[in-house]
């Protein structure tokens, strides 16, 4: 079984738009797409998820206030911010008529004279003076500048300007343009916390531990083109190179269950973490650039991190008609460094309206592009 992986030193340069071809174009193949930060191959593929798992990435601080005596040991220790001493895990604002805080621990946002919140972590409407929200759920009434909540679930008084709401269910202070936030010990912000552990180290009172949590899907899915293995991270999460790894482990194993000869994959631009994960164990390295300055400099780095892990590799110039000063750079470049370039493909705006119509370019048109990435998928496959 032979993996061919198509790489680029950095983002934009057509990639995904050559593997989308080569899919259409091989027999008895898998496709994993390992751009798991940003995927968009499924927009050309159009798959039909059949499998999905939970990806557990980085882990996250959680305070056991039972055994917690407040000392703010692990706030002062954590270089995110991610410990606080309030109910949202972060100050409340003083301002102009106010911005709310919700019971979810989320800051509302600011709004003329208020933005409301209900008490399950979504915001209310934004509306002329407001419109209230209760903790049950339910619509409050509308009034002048005003209808309060708070956590009870009972109605708040209407007021001139406002009547406030706090962490603790008890009604705030009325009062002008402001309304306090009270506090109710320390708290993560779980979309700062890194998972490092520092807190959990600095704590005597064993009170703080890491939890899992779920940082994004990996899924099996099937294309007219064959089976394909893809994932999304979260936003805001991190470990996309453990995410990679799931998804070449799980395009392997579909690989041998169907018995195929080839696994094709999407890497992730760049030279980070994801990317090795995306190139370990690979028979070839297809590497994808542009004839820009920043097109040979990143070309030189991941034709660096290809030769630190020993995989063969070839080059492909794409829209290398726009600059061929550059592009003969490029292909002075590569001969001094003893790296084949299969083919160029030329600059075509019907690569554009392929995208648009969501089809790979050789289904969309027979023109040079598609004749270009033919004979460049017959020299590599």
């Amino acid at each position: 079984m032979k993996q061919i992986t198509i790489i680029s030193g950095k983002g934009g340069t057509g990639k995904t738009t050559l593997v989308a071809s080569f899919a259409a174009l091989a027999k008895n193949t898998v496709i994993a797409d390992c751009d798991v930060d940003a995927p968009d191959l499924h927009l050309l593929l159009h798959p039909e998820i059949v499998k999905r798992e939970e990806f557990k990435g980085l882990k996250v601080a959680a305070i056991d206030k039972s055994k917690c005596i407040e000392c703010g040991i692990c706030e002062a220790a954590c270089r995110f911010h991610a410990i606080s001493d309030n109910a949202s895990g972060v100050d409340a604002r003083d301002g102009d008529f106010f911005t709310g805080v919700n019971a979810s621990g989320v800051d509302a946002r600011d709004g003329d004279f208020f933005t409301g919140v209900n008490a399950s972590g979504v915001d209310a409407r934004d509306g002329d003076f407001f419109t209230g929200v209760n903790a049950s759920g339910v619509d409050a009434r509308d009034g002048d500048f005003f209808t309060g909540v708070n956590a009870s679930g009972v109605d708040a008084r209407d007021g001139d300007f406002f009547t406030g709401v706090n962490a603790s269910g008890v009604d705030a202070r009325d009062g002008d343009f402001f309304t306090g936030v009270t506090k109710s010990g320390y708290a993560v912000n779980p979309a700062r916390c890194e998972g490092c552990g520092v807190c959990v180290f600095v704590c005597d009172q064993d009170a703080i531990i890491l939890t899992e949590r779920v940082s994004g899907y990996a899924f099996i899915s099937k294309t007219k083109y064959g089976t394909m293995a893809h994932a999304q991270l979260n936003i805001a999460e991190e470990a996309s190179g453990k995410l990679v790894t799931v998804v070449r482990n799980n395009s392997q194993r579909v690989a041998e269950e169907e018995g195929s000869d080839l696994i094709l994959i999407d890497g992730s631009p760049g030279i980070g973490c994801p990317v090795i994960a995306s190139l370990t164990g690979v028979d070839l390295a297809l590497v994808v650039t542009e004839p820009t300055m920043s097109g040979l400099h990143d070309l030189a780095r991941i034709l660096d991190v290809t030769q630190h892990f020993g995989i063969a590799s070839v080059v492909c110039i794409n829209k290398y008609d726009i600059n061929e000063a550059n592009s003969r750079r490029i292909t002075g470049f590569c001969q001094e460094r003893g790296v084949m370039i299969v083919r160029n493909i030329p600059y075509d705006p019907v690569v554009t309206e392929a995208m648009v119509a969501a089809m790979p370019v050789v289904e969309f048109s027979d023109g040079a592009v598609s004749d270009a990435i033919r004979e460049i998928w017959a020299s590599i496959q």
